[in-house]
């Protein structure tokens, strides 16, 4: 008995150790897991600073060509839409400055801002050098100064530039955006731009390395308290009783997902579940009959008009075919027969319906001798064959077996197709037209709407 007792404390001694060894553990997982995040975030933050300087780069290369193609194209053409273009470009869109904006942002605090400063510098003398070769076109062409920008007007030239011909101060202008200086200073200002570039490059990529290694060694700490918890978890269901609470879990999952409880484990779960299951029995019983009332007629055992209701946004986005059949002078027949008569004939014309169409089209009872079938997936290309079905129909039912022991019937029937934007409702009347017309010329017989 003692022994028991001590197996039984040393069982919940080891349970509780467990339990505090997998909270420390979750605790310090969870501290891992911060720890991890923040180093992704470093490096997302990293990788985004080195796609945006990438980018600042290029825009700051492409700019400054689209601004050199622009003053170059009008110092030879002279057209005013270029001036109008770099200006644009200079004080609108600014993607030269907004690149050396961003890119000093980058650079603030580091060596490599010193170069940036010294290109920013170098393209201003060269926007400088653009204004005045743009100023020298604009006196060589004779353009009036006032129709340009103030930032032209202002420009001076010298007195040798203000002495020569129209023909020299075009020279001149073309001179000032393709001599050997320009070059220079363009090419002094890439140089300038990509070492920067270059040392945040670099030290971005180092800083990348060390992070990527912390979160190696994370990501290996993390692996390491997972499998522990794992472990312990499993030695956790070692000591569950299995012979109650195993079934009393799959009984629960099978509740929520409607399913019959397995008759297993022990004497009360097993009672428990044979009583659930007769249940369960029963009440899918119910609901079957009550969905099969719900959803069809009680003669015909057709679908009743619910369904047929329910299908009207369904066809408005199929191709289908809408076919409408009365029985023809139905209401003679149960004043010369019998109501009795006349339900036998409502039965008689369901499963005639029900054999000529099939399993994915809806033959429904809509009405006391009304019929209405949904063909899915029908086209004005299968005339001929519902043209077939329509004369089998009549002709059978015209010559009725005599065991059925029901008098000779036949059926009017109107058919409609689906059309794009077609509403249900002017289908229903399409078909109903239909129907009409083949009344008019004497029942018996069937029409497509046209």
């Amino acid at each position: 008995m003692n022994n028991e007792v001590k197996k039984g404390v040393s069982a919940r001694s080891l349970n509780m150790a467990m339990i505090i060894i997998a909270s420390l553990l979750s605790v310090y997982l969870l501290y891992s897991n911060y720890r991890t995040t923040k180093t992704y975030q470093m490096t997302e933050k990293i990788t985004t600073q080195y796609i945006d300087c990438q980018n600042d780069a290029k825009n700051m290369q492409v700019a400054s060509d689209y601004l050199t193609n622009k003053v170059r194209e009008f110092a030879f053409t002279g057209n005013i839409s270029c001036v109008n273009d770099f200006f644009e470009e200079i004080e609108v869109t600014r993607r030269r400055d907004n690149a050396i904006e961003d890119l000093n942002r980058y650079f603030s605090g580091t060596k490599a801002n010193e170069g940036l400063q010294s290109a920013l510098e170098a393209s201003n003398r060269l926007v400088e050098q653009e204004y005045h070769s743009m100023r020298l076109s604009i006196e060589g062409r004779g353009y009036d100064i006032k129709q340009f920008p103030e930032v032209l007007q202002n420009v001076s030239l010298t007195p040798e530039e203000q002495s020569s011909t129209s023909e020299e101060k075009i020279l001149l202008a073309q001179d000032l955006v393709f001599n050997e200086s320009y070059l220079n200073q363009k090419e002094d200002i890439y140089n300038s731009i990509n070492e920067s570039v270059n040392e945040l490059i670099a030290s971005t990529r180092n800083e990348q390395m060390e992070i990527t290694q912390e979160m190696r060694n994370a990501l290996q700490r993390q692996n390491i308290i997972i499998v522990c918890l794992l472990i312990i978890a499993l030695l956790l269901v070692v000591f569950t009783n299995k012979l109650i609470l195993s079934p009393l879990h799959q009984a629960v999952a099978n509740i929520r997902n409607q399913k019959k409880i397995p008759e297993k484990g022990s004497e009360e779960m097993r009672f428990l579940a044979l009583t659930y299951n007769e249940m369960y029995d029963e009440r899918e019983k119910q609901e079957s009959e009550l969905t099969y009332e719900a959803t069809h007629d009680s003669l015909t055992g057709l679908n009743n008009r619910k369904v047929f209701e329910s299908m009207k946004e369904t066809i408005e986005e199929e191709q289908a075919a809408l076919i409408l059949v009365d029985v023809d002078k139905f209401k003679t027949i149960n004043d010369t027969y019998g109501h009795a008569m006349g339900d036998k004939v409502l039965i008689e014309v369901a499963q005639h319906l029900r054999t000529a169409f099939r399993s994915v089209d809806y033959v429904c009872r809509i009405g006391g001798d009304e019929f209405a079938i949904i063909m899915m997936h029908a086209n004005p290309g299968m005339k001929a064959i519902i043209s077939e079905k329509m004369e089998r129909l009549n002709e059978s039912l015209n010559h009725p077996r005599r065991s059925n022991d029901i008098p000779p019937v036949s059926l009017s029937i109107g058919i409609a197709f689906t059309e794009k934007n077609l509403k249900f409702d002017q289908l229903y009347k399409n078909a109903d037209s239909a129907l009409y017309i083949v009344k008019e010329k004497g029942r018996c017989g069937y029409g497509f709407y046209e």
